[in-house]
């Protein structure tokens, strides 16, 4: 998942490599990780989107597009209950003149 966090990446693809069924996969990595793949890959996905806010200067749209992630509103909403700010108001933290 951490090599491929930006792809589109389905429970089904993710148990065929690992030769599981979705089901089990998905019992497995809960009872390890205490949440499910999606949303530990969610968590992935926001927390690069945060690094790509801080350190570059591609749009809100380019870094969402970047990390996987396909609907603008669902992922500022997302990025703001993890980080306590939109994308822009990161950037603008960073990024002052």
């Amino acid at each position: 998942m951490n090599d491929n966090f930006t792809r589109e990446l389905s429970l089904d693809t993710i148990a065929a490599t690992v030769n599981l069924s979705p089901s089990h996969l998905r019992h497995l990595f809960k009872q390890e990780m205490r949440s499910s793949p999606t949303h530990i890959l969610k968590l992935m996905r926001l927390e690069r989107a945060k690094e790509l806010m801080q350190g570059s200067f591609l749009s809100v749209k380019e870094v969402m597009i970047l990390v996987g992630m396909t609907d603008l509103s669902h992922f500022v909403k997302d990025y703001k209950n993890m980080h306590g700010e939109t994308p822009g108001q990161t950037r603008r933290k960073y990024h002052q003149d």
